[in-house]
């Protein structure tokens, strides 16, 4: 829809650029969830974008989280999971890895659904 209004390539790449930065930051990318208060918390969890991050940072983290259970206590790893984003809470539920992928797959598949049938639509 930006398209209508910018006809520059330049201008929307500076769009782009823009928005990227803002979903980046307002999902967690840059800056750790559990900094951010409770109501955006619940905000912030509602973006599949967050789960994708959640399912990279599990995936690149779990090695680490795994020597660090060799000699931390549960409580503390799972503290610092909390800390780092690698438990993530929807409505105050863990959501698990399997879930995340849900997510984002459902997420997905309404999103390129949604493009698809505004592509179609727009050609009548």
């Amino acid at each position: 829809m930006v398209e209508y209004f910018v006809k520059t390539v330049g201008g929307i790449s500076a769009i782009a650029t823009l928005v990227s930065s803002m979903y980046g930051f307002i999902c967690g990318a840059y800056m750790p969830i559990s900094q951010f208060s409770d109501a955006v918390k619940m905000l912030i969890s509602l973006l599949p974008g967050t789960y994708t991050l959640g399912i990279l940072r599990n995936y690149y983290m779990n090695g680490i989280y795994d020597k660090m259970a060799e000699s931390l206590p549960t409580e503390a790893i799972k503290q610092i999971k909390d800390s780092f984003d690698g438990n993530l809470y929807l409505f105050n539920n863990n959501v698990e890895i399997w879930q995340m992928f849900l997510i984002v797959s459902v997420a997905t598949f309404v999103f390129l659904t949604v493009c698809l049938l505004h592509v179609f639509l727009r050609k009548k």
